[in-house]
């Protein structure tokens, strides 16, 4: 909840208040959302982790709506991934440190398809920011090629 929703709040408070000190109306907000914002996990203890991510889905739409009555041209877009190959589900089983090599193996050995990396979600974030400024990417899901949803 803190990291999820209150940092991610703070900080896009924080960042808005920057552009409109320096009044920037052409800035984009990117916030770091989770398919699980738009699927209900059935794991263990998943749903409260999809709370928080369904958060920051009606925030994201919440923070577009109140800056488009603002008549502001501030860009806001959500990164939706799927399984990302990162130590998150390492750290969910208490293992503290893990190396690149553990989480590549944890992956491999675990899942069915090929998930992503982190420079895919890189790569993804800068598509969102690389579009005219007519258009705006509201909710990008990225999934590995053969995850389903």
């Amino acid at each position: 909840l803190e990291v999820n929703v209150l940092g991610l709040c703070v900080m896009t408070r924080e960042f808005i208040k920057q552009l409109r000190e320096r009044n920037v109306d052409d800035g984009h907000v990117v916030l770091l959302d989770s398919v699980s914002g738009h699927t209900v996990d059935t794991d263990d203890n998943g749903h409260f982790y999809n709370g928080t991510k369904f958060a920051v889905t009606a925030i994201t739409e919440g923070l577009r709506t109140e800056l488009r009555g603002l008549n502001s041209n501030i860009k806001v877009t959500a990164i939706s991934p799927g399984e990302v190959a990162t130590e998150f589900m390492l750290r969910k089983q208490k293992i503290k440190n893990p190396t690149q090599e553990m989480i590549q193996e944890f992956y491999a050995t675990n899942f069915d398809h090929v998930v992503l990396q982190s420079e895919d979600i890189v790569s993804a974030i800068i598509y969102a920011l690389s579009n005219p400024s007519r258009m705006q990417i509201h909710d990008l899901i990225v999934m590995g090629s053969q995850e389903l949803y």
